[in-house]
């Protein structure tokens, strides 16, 4: 079989361009000790953070 290179990346997705400008976001300049790290703000990331939000209120989660 022979390997064929993946496809060129052809850059930001058109849709982005009807999309209102966004601000930036904060960015996390500080050390934090937290109980749950989770890493993945996608449905199964937020789905555990809320979770744990659920069973465990008193200890500190972070969604990076």
């Amino acid at each position: 079989m022979k390997f064929q290179a993946p496809p060129r990346n052809p850059g930001p997705a058109s849709w982005r361009a009807i999309l209102p400008a966004t601000e930036n976001l904060p960015v996390l300049n500080t050390a934090e000790v937290v109980e749950w790290p989770i890493i993945s703000a996608g449905f199964a990331g937020l789905s555990a953070a809320r979770r744990f939000q659920q069973e465990v209120p008193n200890d500190r989660i972070i969604v990076l």
